[in-house]
């Protein structure tokens, strides 16, 4: 019984270290930066430390949840793959391991019941209309005006990182301590401050399918590095991404109310043909 629990300890002291230097290296250069965000924008709604666990053990996954979430009847009704491993994630409070599992490695069952993960993560509508339509809605909510869904995302990255960064205050002073910079407190502030709503804005860009070359040309990605250490790149990554889930969960809501408001839409349009499709009550006509 000691072994086992010697073993299990030995396991998550393991992945507490590869959590530690996944996290150093974060901010080491601007490719390995974007490259953690591209990971990070289909996980916004897992915590930062979460995300970089799933980033240094399967970067590449489309999504990833809980055993039970996959197999359960009510759920997913799906089974995992054989020889799968789970992407470990870290409880720190226990001391021990928890884990997640990438949809890639689920496969529906034999009887034809399980659902298909695809159709559950939400994606922007094809048609331009429907964008503008989208568009229009952010703009409105967030009382900004914007010719493109680009322009949007960038405005909502901002008021998102202005309502956020308050959060993170004392960890940059704490930060900021620990390092000698060239540049006074307030100029490293501000780099901070862009380099988060940059981030916050590539990332929402990645998970929408939008452009995100105009983003890409922001220099502040190249003073990544400025941050690096465990602490800084810590401060970074968490305020990157908690304000990133501000601004896409404000364009998941959107959209799942524009495409409820269409269903209902089509719904009353068929009542009113008696029932029929359009194209049924143009044959009829």
């Amino acid at each position: 019984m000691q072994s086992a629990y010697e073993s299990m300890q030995v396991k998550y002291e393991r992945h507490e270290q590869l959590c530690d230097d996944t996290l150093l290296s974060l901010t080491s250069n601007k490719e390995k930066w974007l490259d953690f965000l591209n990971t990070s924008s289909r996980m916004y709604k897992y915590n930062f430390e979460e995300q970089v666990m799933i980033y240094a053990q399967r970067p590449d996954c489309k999504a990833c949840a809980d055993f039970k979430f996959w197999t359960s009847p009510t759920k997913m009704n799906r089974h995992l793959k054989r020889r799968t491993r789970g992407i470990a994630l870290l409880d720190r409070d226990s001391q021990k391991l928890y884990y997640v599992y990438a949809m890639e490695d689920t496969e529906g069952r034999p009887n034809g019941k399980s659902k298909d993960p695809e159709n559950y993560i939400w994606t922007l509508p094809e048609s331009e209309d429907a964008r503008n339509s989208i568009n229009a809605s952010l703009c409105n909510l967030n009382r900004t005006t914007s010719d493109s869904f680009e322009g949007t995302i960038s405005a909502l990255a901002r008021n998102a990182a202005e309502y956020k960064l308050c959060d993170f205050t004392s960890e940059f002073e704490k930060g900021y301590s620990h390092i000698q910079p060239k540049e006074s407190k307030r100029e490293v502030y501000e780099n901070f401050k862009q380099l988060v709503i940059a981030s916050a804005a590539y990332m929402s860009a990645l998970r929408t399918g939008a452009d995100t070359s105009e983003i890409l040309k922001n220099p502040v990605f190249d003073k990544v590095t400025y941050f690096e250490g465990t602490e800084f790149a810590a401060l970074v990554g968490e305020a990157s991404v908690s304000t990133a889930e501000v601004v896409l969960r404000q364009i998941e809501k959107t959209v799942n109310e524009y495409k409820r408001h269409e269903r209902s839409a089509e719904n009353d349009r068929v009542q009113l043909l008696g029932g029929r499709s359009k194209s049924d009550n143009r044959e009829l006509n």
